[in-house]
């Protein structure tokens, strides 16, 4: 379950709730929800109006989804948005930054510390190239926004052990095909 609510900074505020059974999670995710900062996703808009998903060399295989990165201790989300981006596609972002929204979560009716921040960077038209290595992503791939959808169900559709992180993971699609369809 899900509540969307304009934001003045972040454009979107979303609220996951992940108490109900399709959106359990397992110990691995929800230590992550309790004890993390954050993280931001990369919104990679081609001008054509795909979006950039990528997959890592451990990740089952198919699976893609919008690369996100982790919020170091005591850095701020734009801070952490630039950094991102340069480590995990080489790009360097505009002077402007485009907020998207803000992701707050919910678990067991308490909300966690951890956020999920998205921002979109425009006209990505050239195939993304991570300068760190040690993301280990292994294939970059442009689907239409309309394909959003079926990745988050993807997402949420994986075996036993990747379905928590699947159920995690597909949230930031999901708020983010809500957005767009407002």
């Amino acid at each position: 379950m899900m509540h969307l609510s304009p934001d003045p900074i972040w454009g979107w505020e979303a609220i996951a709730s992940l108490d109900a059974g399709r959106m359990a999670l397992q110990a691995y995710e929800q230590e992550r929800l309790r004890t993390r900062p954050g993280e931001v996703a990369l919104v990679l808009e081609t001008s054509d109006g795909k979006v950039w998903l990528h997959t890592k060399d451990f990740y089952p295989s198919g699976v893609y989804r919008l690369p996100t990165g982790s919020l170091k201790g005591g850095e701020l989300p734009d801070d952490a948005y630039t950094r991102e981006l340069a480590e995990e596609t080489g790009i360097r972002p505009a002077r402007e930054v485009h907020r998207v929204a803000r992701i707050r979560y919910r678990l067991d009716g308490e909300e966690e510390p951890f956020m999920s921040y998205l921002y979109a960077v425009h006209h990505v038209d050239e195939t993304p190239r991570p300068l760190d290595a040690g993301e280990r992503i292994t294939d970059w791939r442009a689907i239409p926004r309309s394909g959003l959808a079926e990745v988050a169900a993807k997402l949420r559709q994986l075996q036993p052990e990747w379905k928590g992180w699947g159920n995690f993971r597909a949230v930031a699609h999901e708020v983010l095909i809500e957005i767009w369809n407002r």
